[in-house]
């Protein structure tokens, strides 16, 4: 019944929001606007393509995916397990290339050049349990960018913790939530604590290794289908008794919302398969874990876009999506490429979930990274309300200035740059 009640609530929530999205729309101002007062009017003319108003709204193609990735988040409320787990593309097939924060495996081995990733395995028999767990021990202790708030090496040890539980129960299951948390732990404690200047230490070596862990987590298949779970320049072979492919993946996540990714065949013709791409939750207003975080609804907040993607050019008119990931079903040729364009506008993420949203504290985020005072230590409580400017370090990190109360301007950086 709960469950129920919140898909109500949330659909009702973002239905207002489409409304007003609707309206700021130039091809929706044309309409008459008893069109949109009524709900079922509204829906037919997105379901029902040939009517005659329908033919004139080609823009609502995107506000419908929105619709359908919301959705999928909001019923996918139970991990369904596989009758046969996915198996995680080993990480010594996957080369890894990149500056700053997206090369994983590059930033750990400038710790320790001797890292080793540990394969990530099924959870197995023991799914009950480790969901269990993950319900009632990972995800209330989980924070904005760690797995909990305890001193730095029990941290650092849940962090990597965190990073086994979430791929191995990924693989029975194939939900995307894992993975939205891994992406947010990987890019927030564990990188900080990677590329932080302080000495080598236990806490360093063991964020270290989580991440080096991790790059055995990127790609995962079962039959002909390749799920792309974290976004990383990176080149791997895809061999299988189903697949033989090449498969490179170009970005400058998570700084940039571009993807590309190229399928090249080793054998001549034509090939099959059946790509997932992962829609992280920050890119559809999804937050791990729901109960305590959620995406700023206030009417200055920016608004959230809907990620587009494009097949060898054209713009993929489908929207199929399973479990949080975009399903593109096709025969490929040779070198065909998929391009993503994942949102990076900055967002606010406010504590406390039901109840205590509208006075808990603020989060500034753009894409997965949280943003921060640059000043280390300094206190400020942000409002959605607030007015943001970016700008760009000397390496072209994108900031934002914000003025405080006193009109001194605040520099805010991704939270892994600032110590």
């Amino acid at each position: 019944m709960g469950n129920s009640f919140d898909l109500i609530v949330s659909l009702a929530r973002f239905g207002n929001d489409l409304f007003r999205e609707v309206q700021r729309d130039e091809v929706f101002q044309r309409f008459p606007p008893r069109l949109f007062l009524c709900p079922a009017s509204f829906m037919f003319c997105i379901l029902n393509p040939s009517h005659s108003i329908s033919k004139k709204m080609i823009s609502l193609k995107r506000y419908t995916l929105l619709i359908i990735l919301l959705s999928a988040c909001i019923l996918s409320t139970a991990q369904k397990r596989l009758k046969t787990p996915l198996a995680f593309v080993p990480a010594d097939s996957v080369v890894l290339w990149g500056e700053s924060y997206n090369d994983l495996r590059g930033m750990a081995l400038r710790v320790n050049k001797t890292l080793q990733a540990r394969a990530v395995k099924p959870v197995g028999k023991a799914y009950k349990k480790a969901l269990k767990a993950w319900k009632e021990e990972t995800l209330p202790t989980a924070t904005l960018t760690g797995a909990c708030e305890k001193g730095l090496s029990e941290r650092m040890l849940r962090n990597a913790l965190l990073i086994e539980q979430a791929g191995g129960l990924f693989l029975e299951s194939a939900d995307s939530r894992f993975m939205d948390l891994s992406e947010r732990v990987l890019w927030g404690d564990l990188m900080r604590e990677v590329i932080s200047p302080s000495p080598v230490s236990f806490e360093k070596h063991t964020a270290s290794q989580a991440l080096v862990d991790a790059t055995g987590m990127i790609y995962a298949t079962s039959g002909e289908d390749l799920w792309v779970n974290l976004f990383t320049n990176s080149t791997t072979h895809v061999l299988s008794d189903e697949l033989n492919i090449i498969v490179d993946q170009m970005t400058g996540m998570p700084l940039e919302g571009r993807v590309k990714i190229r399928l090249t065949g080793y054998s001549r013709g034509r090939f099959h398969v059946r790509l997932h791409v992962r829609i992280p939750g920050w890119a559809v207003g999804h937050f791990e874990p729901k109960e305590k975080y959620v995406f700023s609804n206030d009417a200055a907040s920016p608004r959230t876009k809907t990620p587009t993607f494009y097949i060898n050019g054209r713009e993929s008119l489908t929207s199929v999506v399973e479990n949080g990931y975009f399903v593109i079903d096709r025969t490929w040729n040779s070198g065909d490429e998929v391009m993503v364009e994942f949102p990076m506008l900055p967002y606010f993420v406010k504590e406390g979930g039901k109840g205590s949203a509208s006075v808990a504290a603020c989060h500034l985020f753009r894409g997965v990274l949280e943003y921060v005072p640059q000043q280390s230590g300094k206190d400020f409580r942000l409002s959605p309300n607030v007015g943001l400017k970016e700008t760009e370090s000397e390496d072209g990190v994108p900031l934002y200035e914000i003025k405080d109360t006193k009109e001194n301007v605040v520099t805010f950086a991704p939270y892994i740059s600032v110590w």
